[in-house]
């Protein structure tokens, strides 16, 4: 199949999601982008490509998904590339978590999130109880976004991989994370690379399984 034969504009993928005819493992977000559009890679992966003034249609995307019976009951896999996070996006993902009981992987690369939405975040992921790794790479969190993960991973209990690569967290953020491991039951591999500081060299800490 041609490129363009999969190429979707975003009322396409809204239609389809809300008549519950898409049976997605994984959808992957990219904003920033020239224009806005989707790709269906396969009939169970889509990319998602959002303008540069398409934000209220991200928070528009993350709200349908959270009401879709069918993406509840199928959808492994979130991937934001390039987000720059708004308070109400992040409120919107967590609706989504909280009705999707089926996700398991979260990625964010080269995202942006300032320090109320980092906050917000940690007490996503201190609640949450289904994901089983998360993914950040490039997207700035520091010392702050780490100090907090790391305090509601004190809480989680479902989270068994956390990665965190070039986000700047220091030597504090990564004290903070050693410390969290000592006391989460769950977590099996927590995995930490920033070449800015004292973390140049990967920083693996693996459970046994």
């Amino acid at each position: 199949m041609s490129t363009s034969q999969n190429t979707k504009d975003l009322q396409w993928f809204l239609q389809a999601t809300k008549s519950e005819t898409l049976n997605l493992h994984s959808i992957s977000f990219c904003l920033s982008q020239p224009t806005s559009a989707c790709f269906q890679e396969t009939e169970n992966s889509i990319n998602i490509n959002i303008s540069n003034d398409g934000h209220s249609q991200f928070s528009h995307l993350l709200t349908v998904l959270g009401t879709s019976k069918k993406t509840n009951s199928s959808l492994r896999n979130l991937e934001f590339h390039q987000v720059n996070w708004e308070l109400q996006q992040i409120h919107n993902l967590r609706a989504l978590l909280e009705n999707n009981t089926g996700i398991k992987q979260i990625l964010f690369r080269r995202n942006r999130f300032n320090t109320e939405c980092l906050y917000e975040l940690s007490e996503i992921v201190k609640r949450n109880g289904v994901v089983k790794e998360i993914k950040f790479s490039e997207s700035g969190i520091g010392s702050v976004g780490a100090s907090l993960l790391a305090s509601a991973l004190k809480v989680n209990n479902s989270l068994e991989e956390l990665q965190i690569w070039e986000d700047s967290i220091r030597s504090k953020g990564a004290e903070e994370l050693s410390k969290m491991i000592e006391v989460n039951p769950t977590l099996k591999l927590l995995t930490i690379f920033d070449s800015s500081s004292i973390t140049a060299t990967p920083l693996i800490s693996v459970r046994g399984l």
